[in-house]
């Protein structure tokens, strides 16, 4: 169970008695139901008493009284108190927890909301140019993508997870000048890489390969012919690369959308015809422009180049996302976009809107860079001049799920040092070794409970009573919530915290606690505080699962 939004609408309920007392006609109140910061003030607080009471002139505690007096205390909540200024806490109820751990152990808890069974959303993510390997400021995107899309689907969503292969415009055309050049040095020419050209490692390697497959071709033919299928060559091994550098750091996708194809299926000269309609499009200097000062921006856009008539990416972004709108009719389109995006939010928000599409209804999540940090060094990257450091490396290095869990860390605005020797570690120094070590150790207590004479009977849970054992239970039932509001707010960076949190309530526990029996009478609490390990192992490798990581039996 949800507890703050049960919460919630048992204090809308309440609410209505003082509406009856103080107001002729309802009217809202903005109220929250969370966390308090100080134990002492509840397991969770509402300001809900302070927000009416300033709108109708009145003192706090008495609007309080009037809503504990007419509040229908759920059977979760054992106590409520009034706390000044204007804060009504609440706590739970010890049999309550008691209840919710055997709801846990018999996983009866559903998570799924059924007013979201039928909505679709997209979640589109990473989509670099195909024309160089991922590095580690690329994989950032690719874990909060694929972990939003994991979350999302807890809560009922249908959802889509999408790459966006820009395989048209010039950065593709200057991939291609950059490898040919790579192909033709090979055979004793020497000539220099295009300006502002790729220097990867990955164009030799791609270079030798087509060399050891077709050796002299493309230097038989004309550059013309041999660019046409060199871009095919080097797009389709690209993509491979990017592909199984994602698989390895445990991302998939449902689908990978082609930027050409927009072009050959007409929709890019649909969408165009369509701003044309609307008296949105005029041609100035030889170039096709939209009248974005129409639609709120301050400067007008190119769609279509004066040089050579091709659509700039701006353009073909607008025809692609009215094919995730308009097309394959997607309630809410979620991009993951990199911080350097952020100048393009409003402008092609502003050209969905002209297409009739709610701006509530696109969504852009802007993920800081990443730094490397190791023996106090920090890297970071320009996959252009060759100097980034491969995605491939780093899992090689340190492993997914430290990658995983580190890219998770923090909030996507924030910007993320990795440190790299930290991650390696396998010690409580490093968050990821702590996490998961605590499930290996829950794993290990419930297989060594196997060597003790258990009876069958049930476990009576009411024997957990101790704090930590407490402390515990309600880390447990926090966990419906987690979801919702970090679905809701499509903050990832809550999972990891709440791994951590749960992590070390259990050490807390093992100190203070013995699980396994030392003699006879100490049996009916083991078997309780096994079912309390148990559950919570339940949660942690749920949690664990979510964010795309292992939950290990052993290490």
């Amino acid at each position: 169970m949800d507890i703050s939004f049960a919460l919630k609408k048992h204090l809308y309920k309440a609410l209505s008695s003082v509406k009856q007392e103080y107001l002729k006609k309802s009217y809202k109140i903005d109220f929250v139901v969370e966390k308090p910061q100080i134990k002492e003030h509840g397991d969770y607080s509402s300001n809900i008493a302070l927000q009416v009471s300033r709108g109708l002139n009145k003192n706090p505690e008495e609007i309080a009284k009037i809503i504990i007096k007419n509040l229908e205390l759920p059977d979760f909540i054992k106590n409520v108190s009034f706390k000044k200024p204007g804060f009504i806490n609440f706590f739970l109820s010890d049999q309550w927890l008691q209840e919710n751990l055997k709801s846990i152990l018999n996983k009866e808890n559903n998570y799924s909301k059924k007013e979201n069974f039928n909505k679709k959303i997209q979640v589109e993510f990473v989509s670099v140019n195909p024309t160089g390997n991922l590095h580690i400021g690329h994989a950032r995107g690719a874990v909060i993508g694929s972990t939003l899309s994991n979350l999302l689907e807890t809560q009922g969503f249908q959802v889509n997870r999408e790459y966006y292969i820009n395989d048209a415009g010039n950065q593709i055309d200057l991939f291609t000048e950059s490898l040919y050049v790579r192909y033709m040095n090979l055979f004793n020419n020497n000539l220099p890489i295009p300006e502002n050209g790729y220097e990867g490692k990955e164009l030799e390697e791609i270079a030798e390969q087509i060399k050891s497959e077709n050796y002299e071709k493309f230097t038989k033919i004309s550059k013309k012919e041999a660019l046409i299928h060199l871009k095919k060559i080097g797009i389709k091994q690209i993509l491979n690369n990017i592909k199984n550098d994602l698989i390895e750091l445990g991302v998939e996708y449902n689908s990978w959308f082609s930027e050409k194809s927009l072009i050959k299926s007409g929709e890019f000269k649909e969408t165009i015809n369509i701003l044309k309609k609307k008296n949105l499009v005029f041609e100035k200097d030889g170039a096709t422009w939209l009248d974005s000062k129409k639609l709120g921006d301050d400067k007008n856009n190119v769609l279509i180049k004066s040089d050579g008539g091709a659509p700039t990416y701006f353009a073909t972004d607008i025809a692609y996302h009215k094919n995730k709108f308009l097309t394959r009719n997607f309630d809410t389109v979620i991009d993951i976009w990199g911080a350097d995006h952020h100048g393009h939010i409003k402008r092609l928000s502003d050209a969905l809107k002209a297409l009739g599409i709610e701006k509530n209804r696109f969504v852009v999540i802007l993920n800081q860079i990443v730094s490397l940090k190791t023996k106090s060094s920090m890297t970071k990257f320009s996959k252009r001049k060759g100097t980034s450091i491969p995605l491939k490396e780093l899992i090689e290095e340190v492993g997914k799920d430290a990658c995983r869990y580190n890219f998770l860390s923090k909030s996507p605005e924030s910007q993320i040092e990795f440190d790299l020797d930290i991650s390696k570690k396998k010690s409580n120094e490093n968050p990821v070794f702590y996490v998961q070590y605590a499930h290996a150790r829950m794993n290990s207590i419930i297989e060594k409970s196997k060597n003790f004479n258990f009876s069958k009977s049930t476990s009576n849970l009411k024997l957990l009573t101790h704090d930590s054992e407490i402390e515990i239970m309600k880390k447990l039932s926090e966990f419906p919530e987690i979801l919702r509001f970090s679905s809701e707010k499509l903050e990832v960076h809550r999972l990891p915290q709440y791994t951590l949190e749960l992590s070390q309530l259990l050490q807390k526990f093992y100190e203070e606690c013995r699980v396994l029996p030392e003699k006879q009478e100490d049996y009916e609490t083991s078997k309780s505080r096994l079912d309390l390990i148990k559950a919570s192992k339940l949660i942690l490798s749920e949690t664990l699962s979510i964010m795309g990581m292992e939950s290990p039996n052993k290490m």
